[in-house]
Protein backbone atom coordinates (compact mmCIF):
# COMPACT_ATOMS: atom_id res chain seq x y z
CA UNK A 1 0.00 0.00 0.00
CA UNK A 2 1.21 3.45 -0.86
CA UNK A 3 -0.11 6.42 1.00
CA UNK A 4 0.25 9.94 -0.34
CA UNK A 5 -1.02 13.02 1.48
CA UNK A 6 -1.79 16.10 -0.59
CA UNK A 7 -2.73 19.10 1.49
CA UNK A 8 -5.96 20.73 0.41
CA UNK A 9 -6.58 23.97 2.27
CA UNK A 10 -10.24 24.63 2.83
CA UNK A 11 -9.96 28.39 2.94
CA UNK A 12 -7.08 29.01 0.54
CA UNK A 13 -7.18 27.74 -3.01
CA UNK A 14 -3.49 27.62 -3.80
CA UNK A 15 -1.37 25.05 -5.59
CA UNK A 16 2.12 26.47 -5.86
CA UNK A 17 1.12 29.92 -7.09
CA UNK A 18 0.50 29.01 -10.69
CA UNK A 19 -1.44 31.02 -13.25
CA UNK A 20 -4.66 32.71 -12.04
CA UNK A 21 -4.41 31.53 -8.44
CA UNK A 22 -7.12 32.43 -5.94
CA UNK A 23 -6.67 33.29 -2.29
CA UNK A 24 -9.73 33.52 -0.09
CA UNK A 25 -9.80 35.77 2.93
CA UNK A 26 -12.09 37.56 5.34
CA UNK A 27 -12.77 41.24 5.96
CA UNK A 28 -14.40 42.92 8.98
CA UNK A 29 -14.82 46.67 9.41
CA UNK A 30 -16.87 49.17 11.37
CA UNK A 31 -17.48 52.86 10.82
CA UNK A 32 -19.00 55.84 12.63
CA UNK A 33 -22.37 56.34 10.86
CA UNK A 34 -22.32 60.07 11.57
CA UNK A 35 -18.97 60.79 9.92
CA UNK A 36 -18.30 61.20 6.22
CA UNK A 37 -14.64 61.59 5.30
CA UNK A 38 -14.40 64.12 2.49
CA UNK A 39 -12.31 63.14 -0.50
CA UNK A 40 -10.34 66.36 0.01
CA UNK A 41 -9.58 65.68 3.68
CA UNK A 42 -5.95 65.67 4.80
CA UNK A 43 -5.15 62.18 6.07
CA UNK A 44 -1.86 61.47 7.81
CA UNK A 45 -0.72 57.86 7.50
CA UNK A 46 1.53 56.18 10.05
CA UNK A 47 2.58 52.71 11.19
CA UNK A 48 1.17 51.30 14.38
CA UNK A 49 3.56 51.61 17.35
CA UNK A 50 2.46 48.09 18.33
CA UNK A 51 3.51 46.59 14.99
CA UNK A 52 6.77 45.89 13.17
CA UNK A 53 8.17 49.28 12.17
CA UNK A 54 9.99 48.13 9.02
CA UNK A 55 7.09 46.05 7.71
CA UNK A 56 4.55 48.84 8.19
CA UNK A 57 6.90 51.40 6.63
CA UNK A 58 7.40 49.12 3.62
CA UNK A 59 3.70 49.15 2.73
CA UNK A 60 2.81 52.78 3.41
CA UNK A 61 3.19 53.63 -0.33
CA UNK A 62 0.90 50.69 -1.22
CA UNK A 63 -1.79 51.86 1.17
CA UNK A 64 -1.51 55.46 -0.05
CA UNK A 65 -1.99 54.22 -3.64
CA UNK A 66 -5.07 52.24 -2.56
CA UNK A 67 -6.65 55.29 -0.92
CA UNK A 68 -5.77 57.40 -3.97
CA UNK A 69 -7.63 54.87 -6.13
CA UNK A 70 -10.75 55.54 -4.04
CA UNK A 71 -10.44 59.29 -4.60
CA UNK A 72 -8.66 60.24 -1.38
CA UNK A 73 -5.76 62.16 -2.89
CA UNK A 74 -4.45 63.89 0.24
CA UNK A 75 -2.92 60.96 2.10
CA UNK A 76 0.64 61.54 3.30
CA UNK A 77 3.10 60.95 6.12
CA UNK A 78 4.00 64.65 6.27
CA UNK A 79 0.91 66.46 7.56
CA UNK A 80 1.45 68.28 10.88
CA UNK A 81 -2.19 69.28 11.24
CA UNK A 82 -4.25 66.58 9.50
CA UNK A 83 -8.00 66.17 9.53
CA UNK A 84 -7.64 62.46 10.17
CA UNK A 85 -4.92 60.01 11.19
CA UNK A 86 -4.68 56.63 9.44
CA UNK A 87 -2.76 53.98 11.39
CA UNK A 88 -1.76 50.73 9.67
CA UNK A 89 -0.41 47.42 10.93
CA UNK A 90 0.68 44.36 8.93
CA UNK A 91 1.33 41.23 10.95
CA UNK A 92 1.30 37.45 10.72
CA UNK A 93 0.64 34.49 13.01
CA UNK A 94 0.11 30.75 12.90
CA UNK A 95 -2.86 28.68 13.90
CA UNK A 96 -3.93 25.06 13.92
CA UNK A 97 -6.28 24.06 11.13
CA UNK A 98 -8.02 20.82 10.20
CA UNK A 99 -7.19 19.88 6.62
CA UNK A 100 -8.97 17.32 4.45
CA UNK A 101 -6.45 15.21 2.53
CA UNK A 102 -7.01 12.38 0.03
CA UNK A 103 -5.69 8.85 0.57
CA UNK A 104 -4.21 7.10 -2.49
CA UNK A 105 -3.94 3.31 -2.72
CA UNK A 106 -3.04 0.75 -5.38
CA UNK A 107 -6.25 -1.03 -6.39
CA UNK A 108 -7.04 -3.88 -8.79
CA UNK A 109 -7.85 -2.79 -12.33
CA UNK A 110 -8.12 -6.19 -13.98
CA UNK A 111 -5.63 -8.74 -15.25
CA UNK A 112 -3.39 -9.25 -18.27
CA UNK A 113 -1.74 -12.40 -19.64
CA UNK A 114 1.72 -12.79 -21.13
CA UNK A 115 2.82 -15.95 -22.92
CA UNK A 116 6.23 -17.21 -24.00
CA UNK A 117 7.73 -20.32 -25.59
CA UNK A 118 11.39 -21.32 -25.32
CA UNK A 119 13.10 -21.12 -28.71
CA UNK A 120 14.27 -24.32 -30.33
CA UNK A 121 12.21 -26.62 -28.12
CA UNK A 122 8.91 -28.42 -28.38
CA UNK A 123 7.78 -27.28 -24.97
CA UNK A 124 4.30 -25.88 -24.57
CA UNK A 125 3.67 -22.17 -24.44
CA UNK A 126 3.94 -20.86 -20.90
CA UNK A 127 1.38 -18.20 -19.94
CA UNK A 128 1.32 -16.05 -16.82
CA UNK A 129 -1.72 -14.11 -15.58
CA UNK A 130 -0.79 -10.87 -13.79
CA UNK A 131 -2.89 -8.46 -11.78
CA UNK A 132 -3.00 -4.88 -13.10
CA UNK A 133 -3.06 -2.14 -10.44
CA UNK A 134 -3.70 1.60 -10.61
CA UNK A 135 -3.40 4.32 -8.00
CA UNK A 136 -6.74 5.87 -7.02
CA UNK A 137 -8.26 7.96 -4.26
CA UNK A 138 -9.83 5.52 -1.82
CA UNK A 139 -10.92 7.93 0.86
CA UNK A 140 -10.14 11.07 2.81
CA UNK A 141 -8.72 11.76 6.22
CA UNK A 142 -8.50 14.82 8.45
CA UNK A 143 -5.12 16.02 9.65
CA UNK A 144 -4.23 18.99 11.82
CA UNK A 145 -1.53 21.33 10.55
CA UNK A 146 -0.17 24.78 11.29
CA UNK A 147 -1.09 27.42 8.70
CA UNK A 148 0.10 31.01 8.37
CA UNK A 149 -2.39 33.84 8.76
CA UNK A 150 -1.50 37.24 7.29
CA UNK A 151 -3.44 40.27 8.53
CA UNK A 152 -3.71 43.93 7.61
CA UNK A 153 -5.38 46.14 10.24
CA UNK A 154 -5.99 49.86 9.88
CA UNK A 155 -7.98 52.48 11.70
CA UNK A 156 -8.86 56.11 11.10
CA UNK A 157 -9.32 58.67 13.87
CA UNK A 158 -10.20 62.34 13.65
CA UNK A 159 -7.82 65.06 14.83
CA UNK A 160 -9.32 64.84 18.33
CA UNK A 161 -8.61 61.12 18.62
CA UNK A 162 -12.18 59.90 18.14
CA UNK A 163 -12.43 56.63 16.16
CA UNK A 164 -14.01 56.94 12.73
CA UNK A 165 -13.26 53.60 11.04
CA UNK A 166 -11.61 50.29 11.99
CA UNK A 167 -10.80 47.52 9.54
CA UNK A 168 -9.19 44.07 9.65
CA UNK A 169 -8.52 41.75 6.70
CA UNK A 170 -6.81 38.35 6.78
CA UNK A 171 -5.59 35.72 4.34
CA UNK A 172 -4.39 32.18 5.02
CA UNK A 173 -1.54 31.06 2.77
CA UNK A 174 1.26 28.50 2.77
CA UNK A 175 3.08 28.87 -0.54
CA UNK A 176 3.42 32.54 -1.47
CA UNK A 177 5.95 35.01 -0.12
CA UNK A 178 4.82 36.78 3.05
CA UNK A 179 5.61 40.10 1.40
CA UNK A 180 3.52 39.32 -1.66
CA UNK A 181 0.52 38.46 0.50
CA UNK A 182 0.89 41.74 2.41
CA UNK A 183 1.02 43.63 -0.90
CA UNK A 184 -2.26 42.07 -1.99
CA UNK A 185 -3.84 42.86 1.36
CA UNK A 186 -2.76 46.50 1.09
CA UNK A 187 -4.74 46.72 -2.13
CA UNK A 188 -7.73 44.48 -1.50
CA UNK A 189 -8.49 45.43 2.11
CA UNK A 190 -8.79 49.14 1.31
CA UNK A 191 -10.76 48.48 -1.87
CA UNK A 192 -13.23 46.26 -0.02
CA UNK A 193 -13.78 48.63 2.91
CA UNK A 194 -17.00 50.59 3.08
CA UNK A 195 -16.68 54.11 4.47
CA UNK A 196 -20.42 54.26 5.21
CA UNK A 197 -21.50 50.79 6.43
CA UNK A 198 -20.07 48.05 8.68
CA UNK A 199 -18.89 44.91 6.88
CA UNK A 200 -18.28 41.25 7.69
CA UNK A 201 -17.66 39.15 4.60
CA UNK A 202 -15.29 36.89 2.74
CA UNK A 203 -13.36 38.02 -0.32
CA UNK A 204 -11.16 36.54 -3.02
CA UNK A 205 -7.80 37.77 -4.27
CA UNK A 206 -6.98 36.68 -7.83
CA UNK A 207 -3.32 36.55 -8.77
CA UNK A 208 -2.50 38.16 -12.14
CA UNK A 209 -1.53 35.88 -15.01
CA UNK A 210 1.81 34.14 -14.39
CA UNK A 211 2.40 36.11 -11.17
CA UNK A 212 5.45 34.75 -9.35
CA UNK A 213 4.30 35.09 -5.77
CA UNK A 214 7.25 33.16 -4.34
CA UNK A 215 9.76 35.76 -5.50
CA UNK A 216 10.94 38.32 -2.95
CA UNK A 217 11.26 41.18 -5.42
CA UNK A 218 8.24 43.16 -4.23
Amino acid sequence: MRLFITTVLLSVLLAGCSTSELMQGHHVSNVDPDVRIAKTAKIKIQGSPKGDELTNKRYIPNVIASFNALGYKNVSTDYKHPDYILTINFHSSEKKKDLSVPIFNDVNDGYYTTCSKPKGTNQEVNCVRTERTVTRVTGYRTVTAMVSVYTFDFNIKDNKGAPVLVSSSSLENETCSKWKVFAFLAKEAVAKTSFTNPMDQGFTVKMPENYQCKADDN
